[in-house]
Formats: C-alpha cells, structure tokens, sequence
C-alpha cells in the first residue's frame, strides 16, 4: 500500500499522508522517498503537503520534509503545510 496520495488542483499538486503514525527509521525513509519521487515527477510549481490522517510524525520525517523543501526550492517549486 502506498503511504501518499496525490492529486492536482488548480495546478497545485496535493499529497496527502495516508499513515496515522511515521514514527519508523525505514518507514519514514520509504515514506520520504516516495515523496520526493511524486514532487520531481509533477510539473507542478506549487505542492501542499496534507497531514489530515496523521496524528504523529518523528524527528527522522521532520527531516525529510526538510529535504522535500531544499530541493523543491532547487526547481522553483513551493512546499507548503
């Protein structure tokens, strides 16, 4: 099972968690992968990153949120929460 969802609106690429907890090492970066993967495959400039079925997220997620946000910036391309 995927743990993201995607869709485009108004040329805003939305993606929204699908895990209650990313509390794991490996989840998290299975999680982080595939969500740098569904930005850098969006012509999208603009993403919103959608956290209405998560309750928790580790510091290890922070993190690749961070870099989500370094290299969306890298492309012109804006993460917003």
């Amino acid at each position: 099972m995927s743990h993201l969802t995607s869709k485009v609106e108004n040329d805003i690429l939305i993606i929204t968690f699908n895990d209650a907890k990313l509390d794991d090492y490996w989840q998290t970066k299975e999680v982080g992968d595939e969500l740098l993967q569904t930005a850098a495959d969006s012509d999208c400039k603009r993403i919103l990153l959608d956290f209405q079925h998560t309750a928790f997220i580790s510091s290890s997620m922070v993190g690749q949120l961070f870099l989500l946000n370094r290299r969306c910036r890298a492309e012109n391309k804006s993460v917003k929460m």
